[in-house]
């Protein structure tokens, strides 16, 4: 399936319609404003640098970022929750120390920031999914890195792989898109974690 929807993209056939319907990507992206604050803000992925993170719904993007404000005390004027006012004044989140009003400094705030981004980034999970392959001497595997889809290859069923970054070699290159992250979420659904080799994190 997920070499099916990479082929469907590259070679775009006639009669399929489904898997080439455009699709709006997200991303979560930080900057430095011209007050010198680290701001988070959701973009489209065709406009956007400095991702954290790339999201197929705009919801989803907006409620990672609410989960970040309220754990990290950030101010949802600066993270693109709010578009009016000085102060912000977001209905659920109520943290905010003052930066939007300068009574935070600049470096702590930024800090801040700083530590909510790598906690998020570290949340998202690298992992190889085992599965079968195309005869019955060799297992298929799925390489996620930090929570995205980056291909998939074919090793020996006799094979004994130490470290998870030994895996890598094996494995052929695909892009993520919507239709790989739905396929990954649909087997995720059915199957356990018994087959999945996560690497260890630091």
């Amino acid at each position: 399936m997920l070499l099916e929807s990479h082929n469907i993209i590259k070679h775009y056939p006639k009669y399929n319609k489904v898997q080439k319907r455009p699709t709006t990507t997200f991303q979560i992206i930080n900057y430095t404003n011209r007050l010198g604050i680290l701001q988070l803000a959701i973009g489209k992925t065709k406009t956007t640098t400095n991702s954290i993170a790339t999201l197929y719904s705009n919801a989803l993007a907006i409620e990672h970022l609410e989960q970040l404000c309220q754990e990290y005390e950030l101010c949802p004027r600066y993270c693109s929750l709010q578009s009016q006012g000085s102060a912000c004044s977001h209905y659920k989140i109520k943290k905010c120390n003052g930066i939007c009003q300068d009574l935070e400094d600049v470096q702590v705030y930024n800090k801040r920031v700083q530590e909510a981004v790598y906690s998020f980034q570290q949340q998202q999970d690298s992992y190889i999914i085992k599965g079968k392959g195309r005869t019955p001497s060799e297992v298929s595997i799925i390489l996620i890195e930090q929570g995205e889809y980056k291909g998939f290859g074919f090793i020996d069923a006799q094979e004994s792989i130490a470290y998870f970054e030994d895996f890598s070699q094996y494995i052929t290159r695909y892009k993520s898109s919507y239709y790989t992250t739905k396929i990954l979420q649909s087997y995720h659904k059915k199957n356990t974690n018994k087959n999945i080799v996560t690497k260890a994190r630091n």
